[in-house]
C-alpha cells in the first residue's frame, strides 16, 4: 500500500525527489515548484531542452522517496523514454504522474499542445499524433491527469503527497478521468460553469444551460472533469482547506449568524427579501474592496446568464433571484479576461462548490481562481432549467413570462408578481418535480464553502438571514453592518435553517446512495465522500 511505503520514509528530516521529463516536450512543471520543500534530482530525455533545472546524469540517479514523471513517451525516442520511466519507478518509493499525456484514462490525453511544442528547439513531425502514455509501461501511485497544470496546483499537490494528506490526494490513486461529457450524459451536471472556466482551449460553451464541447478545439486534457464538483468532492477536506476548520454536519463551518435588511427602499423593491446581497455588493464596489462582481443577470427575460457588474447601477439591474440555472463560474473567466483582479462572486451552493474546488485543486483554470476576493452564496433547495421554469409559471399560474416582474419562495409557497403588482402563489410541493435531476445530488442548502451565505429562511418576512463563515467574510460584514439593519439571528431562526439543511442532506443523500448502490449512474462512484459522513 502507498500509505505504508510512505510512512516508512516520511520520518526522515529531508526527502529526495526525482523529477523526470520522459519525452522531448512537456510544460507541466515549468517553475521551481519545490522551492522550500526538498532536494530535487532532475533527469530528462536526451532530446528535451534545458528548463528550470540543469539535467543530471541518469546513471547517477539516487534512490528517492518521491518520483515525479511528466511528458509522454517520445515517438522520436521511444526506447529511451521507456527505459527512463522504468528506472525512475525502480528508484522511487512513491511515483506521481503529472499531465494527461503521462497518465489518465483511455478517453483523454496523449496529445501534444502548442504550448508544449513552443519549447522544442526543433520541428516535431508527431505534434498532432496521439502519444502513448507512460502509465502503459510503469505503475503510478498517484495520477494527476491535467494539461497543463498550474504551478500553484502542482506545488500544493506535491506538498500533499509529502505530507501524506490522504483526504486531499486519495482520489488521484485511480482517477477515472474523462471529459465533462461523462457528467452531462449521467445527468449529473448542475450547469455551474466550472468546466468552462477550467478549459485551457476555450472549447466549452453553454447551450441551453448545459456545457457543449467543440471537438475541433478540445485537446481531451481532462481539466474540465477534474475541476467539476460532480466528479470527486470531499466536503470535510474542502472545509479544512478553506477555513482550517471541520464543518458543522448540516450548516458547514460558520462563526456568526444575523438577520438583516437594507435601509434603502429602492434596493428593497428590486431585491430579494432583505436586499442584503445587493447592498453588500454595492458596498464592496464603492469601498474599492472589489473591482467587479460576477452575478446572474439576464438578457432575455428570466433566462439568466453570468454578468460582470462593475457599478452599483449594474448590481441593482441584476438584483433578485432568477430561479433558473446560470453558469456563473464561467463569469469569473470573463471578468479576469476583461482585466479585473478583485472579484466578488455570487452563486448558489453548487456553483460555490465549483469555486471551492478550484481554490483547493487549482490545476486546470490557470490563474482565474486567484482573482476571487469574496464568495457569497444564496440559499438553494433546488433549481430549474429555463424551459421547466417557464412551464411552472405559465402552466401553473397562467402568467406569460414576459409579464413577470418578480418571483420567489416563501413559507412553502412559490409566488410570482406581475408588472401590475398582482401576486399569484402555488405550494412548493407542486413544482418540485420540475427541478433539474442533478439537484438531487446536491447536499448543500446554504453554501457551506462560501465566505458569507444569504437567504430568507430563518428571518422574519422582508429580512435576510446571513451566515458569516470565513475570517475574510467576518471582517467585511462587520464593516458593512453599520450601514444596514442588523441583529443576531434568533435561536429559532438558526434551528429553522438547520432543519431545512438537514432535510436536504437526508433526502438527497438517500437518493445518491440508491443511485450509487444500483450503479445507475457510474460516475456517482466518485461522490461517495459526500454521503459517507451522513447519519
Amino acid at each position: 500500500m502507498v500509505v505504508e511505503r510512505f510512512l516508512s520514509v516520511s520520518s526522515k528530516p529531508s526527502l529526495m525527489i526525482i523529477q523526470a521529463q520522459i519525452g522531448a516536450c512537456g510544460t507541466c512543471i515549468n517553475s521551481n515548484i519545490y522551492e522550500g520543500l526538498d532536494d530535487v534530482y532532475f533527469v530528462a530525455h536526451s532530446l528535451a531542452p534545458e528548463r528550470i533545472f540543469k539535467k543530471k546524469t541518469v546513471e547517477d540517479m539516487p534512490p528517492a522517496e518521491v518520483g515525479i514523471i511528466d511528458g509522454p513517451i517520445c515517438l522520436q525516442g521511444r526506447e529511451e523514454s521507456i527505459q527512463l520511466a522504468e528506472l525512475v519507478r525502480e528508484k522511487s518509493t512513491i511515483l506521481l504522474g503529472v499531465g494527461s499525456c503521462t497518465v489518465g484514462s483511455s478517453a483523454i490525453g496523449g496529445f501534444i499542445t502548442e504550448d508544449c511544442s513552443r519549447l522544442l528547439p526543433f520541428f516535431c513531425p508527431f505534434l498532432r499524433t496521439r502519444h502513448p502514455k507512460v502509465e502503459d509501461v510503469v505503475s503510478f501511485d498517484y495520477k494527476l491527469p491535467v494539461c497543463s497544470a498550474t504551478q500553484e496546483g502542482l506545488r500544493k499537490f506535491v506538498k500533499a503527497v509529502l505530507d501524506n494528506d490522504k483526504a486531499h490526494i486519495r482520489y488521484f490513486e485511480a482517477p477515472g478521468t474523462n471529459t465533462i461529457r461523462a457528467v452531462t450524459e449521467a445527468e449529473a451536471c448542475m450547469g455551474c460553469g466550472t468546466c468552462a472556466m477550467a478549459c485551457p482551449t476555450r472549447a466549452i460553451s453553454f447551450v441551453e444551460q448545459r456545457p457543449r464541447i467543440d471537438g475541433a478545439t478540445c485537446i481531451r486534457c481532462g481539466a474540465c472533469f477534474i475541476q467539476c464538483p460532480r466528479t470527486f468532492f470531499n466536503a470535510e477536506a474542502l472545509s479544512v482547506d478553506r477555513f482550517n476548520q471541520s464543518p458543522d454536519p448540516y450548516l458547514g463551518y460558520y462563526q456568526e449568524m444575523y438577520s438583516a435588511r437594507s435601509k434603502n427602499k429602492t434596493t428593497l423593491d428590486v431585491s430579494q427579501d432583505g436586499g442584503i446581497v445587493t447592498d453588500f455588493l454595492c458596498y464592496l464596489l464603492e469601498s474599492d474592496v472589489v473591482d467587479a462582481a460576477v452575478v446572474a443577470g439576464s438578457y432575455h427575460g428570466w433566462n439568466p446568464v453570468p454578468q460582470v457588474a462593475t457599478s452599483p447601477r449594474e448590481v441593482a439591474a441584476s438584483a433578485g433571484t432568477k430561479y433558473s440555472v446560470s453558469p456563473n463560474v464561467q463569469g469569473i473567466q470573463d471578468a479576469v479576461d476583461r482585466g479585473f483582479g478583485r472579484i466578488a462572486f455570487v452563486g448558489v451552493p453548487c456553483q460555490v462548490q465549483g469555486v471551492a474546488k478550484a481554490l483547493a485543486y487549482p490545476f486546470g483554470d490557470r490563474y482565474y481562481h486567484s482573482k476571487i476576493a469574496v464568495v457569497i452564496s444564496i440559499f438553494c433547495m433546488e433549481n430549474f432549467l429555463f424551459n421547466e421554469l417557464r412551464s411552472i409559471v405559465e402552466g401553473k399560474t397562467e402568467i406569460p413570462m414576459e409579464y413577470v416582474d418578480k418571483m420567489g419562495i416563501s413559507k412553502g409557497r412559490f409566488w410570482v408578481r406581475t408588472e401590475d403588482r398582482n401576486v399569484f402563489t402555488i405550494p412548493v410541493k407542486y413544482i418540485e418535480s420540475y427541478a433539474q435531476k442533478s439537484c438531487s445530488l446536491c447536499l448543500d442548502f446554504c453554501g457551506e464553502l462560501s465566505d458569507i451565505s444569504v437567504g430568507s429562511v430563518g428571518s422574519p418576512q422582508g429580512y435576510s438571514s446571513v451566515i458569516v463563515r470565513s475570517n475574510n467574510g467576518k471582517n467585511l460584514f462587520n464593516e458593512f453592518s453599520s450601514l444596514i439593519e442588523c441583529s443576531p439571528l434568533s435561536e429559532e431562526g438558526v434551528s429553522t435553517i438547520r432543519n431545512l439543511a438537514s432535510l436536504k442532506k437526508t433526502k438527497n443523500g438517500m437518493i445518491t446512495r440508491e443511485l450509487i448502490t444500483h450503479k445507475r449512474w457510474s460516475i456517482l462512484d466518485t461522490l461517495v465522500d459526500i454521503i459517507n459522513p451522513l447519519p
